[in-house]
């Protein structure tokens, strides 16, 4: 994309905080601006430079953009696949109202940054889709301002930190279902320890990221309290305020407004909760090994890419709309081969209408890639 470097905001312009990003295949590189041959930090201010510098380094020794480096003094909120259709989500704009600060297009074109003043009550937050950041990070800016947003960096209030708490935990909490999890590690959603999970972080692994995920999540969050907190023997009178909890998390995300209507299909999603958050994986493989291949596995010659579609239909069937999560890493160590393998696989089943990518996985936040079953 175009950058315009006169629209970012003079309270980043004036601050010797700067470098240069090579951003090339979906690789992004720091460069000093002073010294396009030596990478950048985002921890040590000798490496930055004055924001001219920056700019009067892109279009020379391959340098397509310039970063800001976060030092304490600013908030990035960094939103990812922002746009259905060339138009802003639903969710999108709710989170860019609330947020009602600076906000302009990522150099991707698909996502969006923000960015606040003051401080976060924790370094850095992130959830699948949506991260946030105060020090120790590098924002790449563009200056493509969104229509409609203020062109001026706006406070942190008191309303937008007690949204954040409910829609944010802390980032070693984050642990998406089907994705490689270590054994007993910290906040991992249906840590082998046998130790309870807290409900907050059962919410902040169940919320919507998009429209259309509604159901699924407030059935993956039934699943979460009965197994994963513990809570399968809990009366519905002491359920409700954890589900008016997880309701007001996931504002942003949907478009349901009404409690009751949040409430009345947890309740139906209570009865099918059948299995763990943790337990989804290995039942749909046990599932996929035992029962008769689905007629959709005859199209191809490997057994292993038969078994693969078997467990995708496995783990569709655990959800009512027919979307499911899968690590290509998980699916490697099942059917022993390089996770690279099952991607191309994975690829394949998409071109055959097999399966549908709704949301691709990132290995490096630890996040499966969403499918549908077709």
């Amino acid at each position: 994309m175009h950058l315009q470097p006169d629209n970012i905001p003079d309270e980043l312009r004036n601050r010797p905080q700067w470098v240069n990003f090579k951003v090339q295949d979906g690789h992004k590189t720091p460069y000093m601006a002073r010294n396009p041959n030596c990478k950048a930090s985002s921890t040590d201010p000798a490496t930055w430079a004055p924001f001219a510098d920056a700019v009067n380094m892109i279009g020379r020794h391959d340098i397509n953009a310039v970063a800001y480096a976060l030092n304490g003094d600013f908030v990035a909120v960094d939103l990812d696949d922002c746009f259905l259709n060339g138009e802003l989500s639903v969710q999108t704009i709710e989170i860019v109202k609330r947020l009602a600060t600076y906000t302009e297009r990522s150099i991707s074109g698909t996502g969006l940054h923000a960015l606040l003043s003051g401080e976060l009550p924790c370094r850095g937050r992130k959830l699948p889709g949506f991260e946030l950041y105060c020090d120790k990070r590098f924002i790449i800016c563009t200056g493509i301002h969104l229509p409609d947003t203020p062109t001026a960096i706006h406070p942190i209030d008191s309303g937008i930190l007690e949204w954040l708490s409910h829609v944010t935990e802390p980032t070693h909490a984050i642990c998406s279902v089907g994705s490689v999890c270590s054994v007993g590690s910290v906040g991992s959603v249906g840590s082998v320890t046998g130790q309870a999970v807290s409900v907050d972080e059962i919410i902040s692994t169940t919320l919507p990221k998009r429209h259309g995920e509604r159901n699924m999540c407030i059935l993956r969050f039934a699943r979460g309290l009965r197994f994963e907190a513990a809570l399968q023997d809990s009366a519905f009178r002491d359920l409700r305020p954890l589900v008016k909890k997880w309701h007001v998390a996931a504002l942003p995300f949907i478009n349901t407004r009404d409690f009751d209507e949040t409430w009345a299909d947890f309740i139906r999603a209570w009865d099918r909760a059948k299995v763990p958050l943790s337990g989804i994986l290995d039942a749909a493989w046990k599932t996929a090994l035992s029962e008769p291949m689905p007629a959709e596995a005859s199209a191809y010659d490997n057994p292993l890419v038969q078994q693969l579609v078997a467990l995708c239909r496995a783990l569709s069937a655990h959800s009512p709309d027919g979307h499911f999560f899968l690590s290509m890493h998980s699916a490697a160590t099942l059917l022993n081969v390089k996770p690279m393998r099952v991607l191309r696989w994975l690829r394949m089943m998409q071109v055959d209408g097999i399966i549908e990518l709704l949301l691709r996985g990132d290995h490096r936040v630890s996040r499966a890639g969403r499918y549908r079953w077709l």
